[in-house]
């Protein structure tokens, strides 16, 4: 059963035709280098959102030291400088995909596991405060858990949008 444009389409109204990706004159090798992009830019995400927790592990067992400068900017470097730009470009990607092409029942599950991705990553942030006001709250194993959780909303991700399920 398909569901009416402006129910799939955040920006369609009954009566107004947004165009198709084929009416805006956009080849499909356009479309495919753009959908490569976002899928790069999710994978740097995803990395980003591994890779941090487990720096914070590290900071974690210099409970009552000072934290070296070079630790807190690596933090900051790949909280700011990387994962960052990469869901903010991920997102905005993800988000024209969306609105040209993407439908299907699937994708409101997609998105919302994505919306469990963005918190978080504004987790992450908050931690990196906390960090840089010398304010260590968890052990080390917190922080090698926390490195997990983007994993399986990394497969839910992938596996939503390569298989497509009819929900």
């Amino acid at each position: 059963m398909r569901l009416p444009c402006h129910l799939i389409h955040p920006l369609s109204l009954p009566g107004v035709n947004l165009p198709t990706l084929n009416q805006m004159e956009i080849g499909s090798s356009t479309f495919v280098a753009l959908k490569t992009l976002h899928i790069a830019l999710v994978l740097i995400w995803i990395a980003s959102g591994i890779y941090l927790p487990l720096v914070y592990a590290g900071h974690s067992r210099m409970r009552g030291k000072e934290a070296p400068a070079r630790l807190i900017t690596l933090e900051r470097t790949l909280y700011f400088g990387v994962m960052t730009p990469s869901a903010i470009l991920a997102v905005a990607f993800g988000t024209w995909l969306v609105i040209y092409r993407m439908d299907g029942g699937w994708l409101p599950v997609k998105l919302t596991v994505v919306l469990l991705l963005v918190l978080f990553h504004l987790y992450c942030g908050r931690l990196l405060l906390l960090f840089e006001k010398h304010r260590v709250r968890h052990r080390r194993g917190y922080y090698l858990l926390l490195s997990v959780v983007p994993l399986p909303l990394a497969i839910t991700i992938f596996a939503l949008a390569v298989i497509k399920p009819t929900l």
